[in-house]
């Protein structure tokens, strides 16, 4: 019965001026509640779909829901949550923590965690630089078959860069 109250809460729009910002609010806070339910029901893939759609919408609240979920999964050690943390923290502006999380993708053989360790040790981004460093990772994204990687180890010798 609350679903049906929630679906309705989440598609229903009232267009009063004076109360539209209180119904957006209730809007969001339904909705939310809806992705809720679905994620305890374990319709997992639903809750996700509803969440997805509120952060587009710019909610702060799904968004901090979503990366929780994200934190969760990259604690119990699953390769992309690991480097999408490091994504999260390096557009918060918080280049130890993202190198800490890349590191961890990195070490579990993820190509794009590679990389961008080796973007930090390459510009000091949360660790101090070391050229040599970022040259041993280039070559494990490179290894990995991740291009990016493939073309920095390519412009290396290209350059003559006394990194080897």
């Amino acid at each position: 019965m609350a679903f049906k109250f929630f679906n309705l809460a989440v598609n229903e729009i009232i267009d009063t001026s004076s109360l539209k910002k209180l119904c957006n609010i209730n809007k969001e806070i339904s909705a939310i509640s809806l992705a809720d339910m679905y994620s305890d029901v374990l319709d997992t893939k639903k809750a996700s779909q509803i969440y997805k759609k509120l952060v587009d919408k710019g909610s702060l609240i799904a968004l901090n829901t979503v990366f929780q979920w994200i934190i969760k999964s990259a604690l119990a050690g699953t390769v992309d949550p690991m480097y999408n943390v490091g994504c999260f923290y390096k557009n918060g502006k918080d280049d130890k923590e993202a190198f800490k999380w890349y590191l961890k993708a990195a070490e579990k053989e993820y190509p794009l965690g590679q990389y961008n360790v080796r973007y930090c040790y390459k510009n000091g981004y949360g660790i101090d630089r070391d050229e040599v460093k970022a040259f041993e990772w280039d070559k494990k994204a490179a290894d990995n078959d991740y291009t990016n990687g493939q073309y920095m180890i390519g412009l290396c010798f290209y350059e003559g860069w006394e990194i080897l």
